[in-house]
């Protein structure tokens, strides 16, 4: 009696939505517990083996039941379902990198495996979601789950000091960050979507974005597990690029949309503050040397090199979106530095302070002239608007009548040109 009292107060159905989150929280809790990277024994593999089955079955499941709450009607429980199987993604190929540290070769064709299989859920995702995804977000899908698969291997080939190892990793983060700023393109076609006032799947335009976004998120949680895995000496502005081309290309995407511009600048914003937080830390001393000095520029410079990076990306992204107000702010901060750098040099010359005293002269006089063309230009508005107000002949009274005491006024006859 207590538990049909209990169902009928939750619901069923709320009851069943409870009873998903928890499954998937004793699913992740069981697989930390076979694979803790902290315990991790050399050679083993049987646990790596039990986790991979065990996620590729349960997300086959999780499909299952969302093409199910389909057929019901049931769009947000499919929706859900299919962003926890979105999710467990990433965690596939963040357990395999376990593999790669017992026996690599056997993780080289588990991952071709797994890149096919995921490839497979999700063109069976959107047919039996009934949601098809536009060709190019689809595209862009397909290559971040490339993009899953490749650093375990790429890295794990050579040993912990290698500087090769540490070149890849680095050059990786700029290939992420490329991706990246490719999204600008999408930004347009989505320009393009929106003019041809195309209907969007499930009814909002920034529903097949989230597949991209969480994908990116999946591919920098990737970078960080193999990072770590492999006993990488990183440093954290390894990411910075990444998280401002993000900043960039969202902010394009909302102003092209005109809609959450302030939740747009604050992810950039963020992007930012990272850059400022993690510029000073040292350069890992197993890059190779010839690349520590080039390097140093994007570190020790910050504002420098990340800032006209986000410069170039801003006026780049609104040349293609037609953003013009968005161009002239990318042109802030190069011409800013621009006109600094100049100055110096003009101030360190010979005859630099006569130079900067002239042409403080000729600016001045330009200001002064610029000023009185403001005021005279408002004093003829005023009178083209107004006839006859600054002229005292036709000063009246309110009805009709001359105002005498107007005409006499020593104020009024010393305006008189």
């Amino acid at each position: 009696m207590l538990t049909r009292s209990i169902c009928r107060a939750i619901g069923l159905h709320n009851l069943a939505r409870i009873l998903y989150w928890i499954s998937l929280l004793l699913l992740l809790l069981g697989i930390w517990i076979l694979i803790d990277p902290n315990q991790r024994t050399i050679g083993q593999t049987v646990q790596v083996y039990i986790t991979l089955v065990a996620f590729e079955v349960y997300m086959w499941l999780l499909l299952l039941l969302a093409r199910w709450q389909i057929s019901r009607a049931l769009s947000s429980d499919a929706a859900r379902s299919g962003v926890f199987a979105l999710v467990l993604v990433g965690f596939v190929f963040i357990a395999l990198n376990e593999l790669y540290m017992a026996s690599q070769y056997l993780a080289y064709g588990l991952s071709g495996l797994i890149v096919i299989s995921t490839l497979a859920k999700l063109f069976a995702a959107q047919r039996w979601m009934q949601f098809p995804l536009p060709g190019p977000i689809l595209a862009s899908c397909c290559l971040w789950i490339l993009m899953l698969a490749l650093p375990a291997p790429l890295l794990s080939a050579y040993t912990e000091k290698d500087s090769t190892q540490h070149s890849l990793a680095y050059l990786f983060c700029w290939l992420v960050t490329l991706i990246v700023v490719g999204h600008l393109i999408l930004v347009r076609w989505q320009m393009f979507r929106d003019r041809q006032k195309v209907v969007q799947p499930l009814g909002q335009w920034w529903v097949p974005w989230i597949l991209s976004a969480v994908f990116l998120v999946l591919t920098v949680a990737q970078m960080y597990s193999v990072m770590w895995a492999v006993g990488l000496n990183w440093a954290q502005w390894y990411f910075s690029p990444v998280f401002l081309a993000v900043g960039v290309v969202v902010v394009l995407l909302s102003h092209t949309r005109n809609s959450r511009k302030f939740l747009a600048w604050g992810t950039l914003c963020l992007a930012i503050l990272h850059v400022v937080k993690f510029y000073h830390l040292p350069i890992p001393s197993d890059l190779p040397a010839d690349w520590q000095e080039r390097i140093s520029a994007f570190t020790y410079y910050p504002f420098q090199a990340y800032g006209l990076f986000t410069c170039i990306l801003l006026a780049l992204g609104s040349l293609l979106t037609n953003q013009m107000g968005l161009f002239t702010i990318a042109l802030l901060l190069p011409a800013s530095l621009g006109m600094t750098k100049a100055s110096q040099h003009v101030w360190h010359w010979q005859y630099g302070k006569g130079i900067i005293m002239l042409l403080g002269a000729f600016t001045l006089l330009g200001f002064g002239a610029v000023l009185q063309w403001l005021q005279e230009n408002h004093r003829r508005l005023n009178l083209w608007l107004f006839p006859g107000s600054d002229d005292p002949s036709s000063a009246t009274t309110p009805t009709g009548g001359v105002d005498n005491g107007a005409q006499t006024s020593p104020i009024f006859v010393e305006d008189i040109p």
